[in-house]
């Protein structure tokens, strides 16, 4: 039986329920808000990689707060994003081309500095993401196609990460939240930090978007030497972002700001390394299997020592937001769907509510919702993309017995798919009509990068 609770329990009675534990008066004089784009949670040595990725994001878990299953509210950026600045699951009274709520207009609201420094593609504010931002800059990432470089030279983690801290030394006297995104760990992939000794038999670096098609086509063997060797380069970009985010806690050390900033680190979503199919390798957005949906989240947070170090429990991306309001004292306004997760934090005891996730843009329209035990799946066909053979129409999971999800108990277990069903209609209803595809892009260079990140296909020539 799934353990999952029902939806007829409220969103207000689950947050009541969080914020039993009484008020601290110390809070935070500011927050930072750190997005690794497309890091899997299993690739942080934290939580068990064999590889020394994340040293800087194991230490902070160590004095804060490591999430082992936060999970997605879709398995690629736009709609992640959406969630995750909203509260909101995604709709279209969220987003209809350009964000239209945005908590970060609370934070702005009650006094805070509010500055983002992002790497552009779909995390631009032509799509409204920069909404309740004081500050917003897009320093496009530096993207290689066919192993040369294109964009902004200048562009990539480095700057992105310089310019952030350069902001919080202009603001260490403010209130401030900050938001920081980078796309460092995204292909194309060009770390080569731990790839010494591990053939890439028939793959190059940079494994760009190129490859990616070419594997996708089946043009490019990828056996088990290919998928070691890409495994490798990836975790190379891993241990890049970790340096970065480490660069960060030292500037906050050095501005006197270490022991009043909340700090949080996490992704929007995860990415497929062809462990399911080879040919799905270095792509997301296309399934909600955890290996996508599934990502990190580490709290920090100076001015209070929190009743947990390690929680089980399921959180949403969505949730992150509302914490950050709760602990900079600032107001959740009515209407979000995610909860902050303080009560949880302080040792209150709270009912797991059930993930919704969707993956809508590309192949079958797929929606998924996930409890402790049990996640479903719903595949539906496109007018233009019929279901394959490989392809069913509903995926059940038992996550403590099949954590990687292989076996479908869809037919075994039809008690359990009803009542998941059920919960899992309801949500999609919360995020009625959205169907996302990658709004048009404004310029030729963002167009470029939208390519070069696999998001676009390249215009025709002369288009």
């Amino acid at each position: 039986m799934d353990p999952s609770p029902i939806l007829s329990v409220s969103f207000a009675v689950l947050a009541a329920m969080v914020g039993i534990a009484c008020e601290t008066t110390d809070r935070p004089q500011g927050a930072v808000l750190v997005v690794l784009d497309t890091l899997r949670a299993d690739r942080l040595s934290a939580v068990g990689h064999d590889r020394p990725t994340t040293p800087h994001i194991d230490g902070l878990a160590e004095r804060g707060v490591l999430f082992e299953n936060a999970i997605s509210s879709s398995s690629w950026t736009l709609p992640a994003m959406v969630g995750l600045l909203s509260g909101r699951l995604p709709s279209t009274q969220i987003f209809d081309g350009t964000l239209q709520t945005s908590l970060v207009d609370s934070l702005r609201d009650a006094g805070f500095a509010t500055a983002a420094f992002t790497e552009g593609g779909v995390v631009h504010s032509e799509y409204g993401l920069d909404l309740g931002f004081a500050e917003w800059e897009q320093n496009h990432e530096s993207v290689f196609v066919a192993g040369q470089r294109v964009n902004n030279p200048d562009g990539g983690i480095e700057p992105t990460f310089a310019n952030a801290s350069a902001w919080l030394r202009a603001h260490a006297s403010e209130n401030f939240f900050l938001f920081v995104h980078s796309y460092e760990v995204h292909t194309p992939y060009v770390r080569d930090r731990f790839v010494r000794g591990v053939a890439s038999g028939s793959l190059s670096s940079p494994f760009d978007v190129d490859q990616v098609k070419s594997i996708q086509h089946g043009e490019t063997p990828l056996g088990e030497g290919e998928r070691a060797w890409l495994g490798a380069l990836y975790d190379g970009g891993v241990a890049t972002a970790d340096a970065h985010v480490g660069m960060l806690l030292e500037a906050l050390e050095k501005l006197g700001l270490a022991e009043t900033t909340l700090v949080v680190v996490t992704s929007d979503h995860g990415e497929d390394l062809g462990e399911r199919s080879p040919t799905l390798a270095g792509r997301h957005g296309h399934t909600l299997y955890d290996e996508l949906l599934r990502v990190p989240l580490v709290l920090y947070d100076p001015t209070e020592s929190f009743a947990v170090r390690r929680v089980a429990t399921q959180v949403q991306l969505l949730d992150v937001l509302p914490t950050i309001l709760e602990r900079l004292g600032v107001a959740i306004p009515p209407g979000v769907h995610g909860l902050s997760l303080v009560g949880l934090l302080r040792g209150a005891r709270v009912a797991e509510r059930p993930a919704f996730s969707a993956a809508t843009r590309s192949g079958p329209r797929r929606f998924s919702v996930r409890g402790r035990r049990f996640k479903l799946i719903r595949n539906l066909p496109r007018a233009e993309v019929e279901l394959g053979p490989e392809t069913p129409r509903w995926e059940l999971y038992d996550l403590r017995d099949d954590p990687r999800e292989r076996r479908n108990l869809a037919n075994e277990l039809p008690e359990v798919k009803a009542r998941m069903a059920t919960q899992l209609g309801v949500l999609r209803r919360r995020a009625s009509g959205l169907d996302l595809e990658v709004p048009a892009p404004g310029s030729p260079a963002q167009r470029r990068q939208l390519e070069a990140l696999g998001y676009l296909e390249p215009a025709a020539p002369g288009s």
